[in-house]
């Protein structure tokens, strides 16, 4: 058994396979602006000025896999939800995912499924409300009729909530071309809403769905967050902030910057990164023995070129 409270934790302090949740307080608190995520405060701007003219925010997120584009699409919707000065029980955000490449109508009757069990959860409108978009997600009505029908759906709900102080969000992940993007424009165009999406970083997205996206978007405005790898010196940043936020007394990993010729690092991903951290841990509380707990007992430390050398192995042994 892993003994994690010599480093003062109850389990692993960087373990951040679940995506940041809008519904808790403090999740905000486990966001560290480093890679793209400093660009949220530029797209922040955006928010406030649609906020004040009580027009939609469409806001897309790019990145690799395990780059943190959930987690931020969640962020940017619960910094919305603040401008708005709604309170998270009255925040209805409904997420979707794709469910035909080639022709998002089925996606978006997918989400008007999802949307009918929020809005019952909710238990705020009327059955009428809720049985419009029970409509939507179970029968099929050709193209012409479905976006401009789904369009006045939707604003009459964003009608009916305003009174309540409550308003609609939506996240769609993964959005594979930009039409998916185009017909949320239309559907949500006329309600005060929010919706990110989110969309894996390949030649395809930054030539199609980007490109494309930049043309809707409000000139000289950020309305696109673009997620990376992490730089070395990033990748202090984090660790050091989400340690703190943890108050688990002094930091066990001694960074320096830039890393020795013989050891530079090459860009991970933050979730890669925060997996190979935890993983350092773990290793030296196996094989370290006693119980003596850090920063009491040193050899709970990772000096600079023990840190180096022990990512290179886990690297190279374990493909973590």
């Amino acid at each position: 058994m892993v003994e994690w409270k010599r480093y003062g934790l109850e389990g692993p302090v960087f373990f951040l396979r679940r995506e940041l949740d809008p519904a808790e307080a403090d999740h905000s608190k486990r966001l560290v602006r480093v890679d793209g995520i400093s660009t949220v405060k530029e797209v922040e701007e955006y928010l406030k000025a649609q906020v004040a003219a009580k027009s939609p925010c469409f806001v897309l997120v790019t990145g690799e896999r395990g780059s943190g584009r959930s987690s931020v699409a969640n962020y940017v919707l619960d910094r919305y939800r603040e401008l708005r000065g709604i309170n998270r029980d009255k925040f209805l955000w409904v997420r979707s995912r794709i469910v035909q490449n080639d022709d998002p109508l089925p996606t978006y009757q997918h989400w008007a499924g999802f949307l009918v069990q929020v809005l019952e959860d909710a238990n705020l409108l009327q059955a009428e409300t809720v049985e419009d978009f029970r409509a939507f997600s179970e029968r099929e009505l050709p193209p012409t009729n479905f976006v401009p029908a789904f369009q006045r759906s939707v604003t009459k709900l964003d009608r009916a909530m305003a009174p309540l102080d409550a308003a609609l969000a939506v996240r769609v992940e993964d959005v594979p071309n930009y039409e998916t993007l185009r017909v949320a424009f239309d559907i949500f165009d006329k309600a005060q809403t929010i919706v990110v999406f989110t969309a894996l970083d390949t030649i395809d997205t930054r030539t199609q769905i980007v490109a494309n996206f930049e043309k809707r978007t409000v000139p000289a405005v950020r309305q696109i967050i673009p997620l990376s790898t992490l730089e070395w010196q990033e990748v202090g940043v984090l660790i050091d902030a989400l340690w703190r936020g943890r108050g688990a007394g002094p930091l066990p990993f001694e960074f320096v910057d830039p890393p020795p010729e013989n050891f530079r690092q090459p860009r991970r991903t933050l979730a890669r990164t925060l997996d190979l951290f935890d993983e350092l841990l773990r290793l030296k509380l196996i094989h370290v023995d006693g119980n003596d707990a850090h920063p009491t007992e040193p050899r709970l430390h990772y000096s600079a070129v023990q840190l180096f050398e022990s990512l290179q192995a886990l690297e190279r042994t374990r493909g973590i």
